[in-house]
């Protein structure tokens, strides 16, 4: 039997929500500080085929890299804008920071210096709860993820 297709950016709002929930629930972190519904309305913005090619990277990155944690590997839209990660986090100088809308409404990720975005306001929820984000969000818990989502998203065939 045929795989269904999948609703990429339902996946990709599924995977952003799950994780906004998962810090909410345990960390008390607000959930609207890691997505929000302006987050959601611009992944629903997004084509299938873009949308295809950001749920494959981050796929890509779970599977093939062993990511975890709260990184630019998971990131729907450090995919979606063309982020490169140079080992340099000044993201103030890096174009694609700047013209990323996630980055306007949430704070650019990594900013300058006395700048505080709400990632960076979760880094320091981790932080003051004495939990690893990399013991929290894991490489098993993504994987698991991913597998729910797909089995979830998968589209009706008319």
């Amino acid at each position: 039997m045929a795989k269904k297709p999948l609703n990429f950016q339902q996946s990709i709002i599924d995977f952003m929500r799950s994780k906004s929930d998962r810090m909410e629930r345990e960390l008390k972190v607000p959930g609207d500080w890691y997505f929000n519904d302006g987050d959601e309305e611009e992944i629903k913005s997004w084509t299938d085929e873009e949308a295809e090619k950001v749920w494959e990277k981050i796929k890509h990155n779970i599977y093939k890299l062993g990511c975890s944690g709260l990184r630019y590997e998971l990131c729907p839209f450090c995919h979606y804008y063309g982020y490169e990660h140079n080992g340099c986090y000044k993201a103030l100088k890096n174009p694609i920071c700047v013209k990323c809308n996630y980055g306007k409404r949430h704070g650019i990720c990594i900013g300058e210096e006395g700048q505080v975005s709400e990632y960076k306001k979760i880094l320091q929820s981790f932080e003051d709860s004495r939990i690893s984000m990399y013991k929290f969000f894991t490489n098993e818990y993504y994987t698991e993820l991913i597998e729910k989502i797909e089995k979830n998203n998968a589209k009706a065939i008319a």
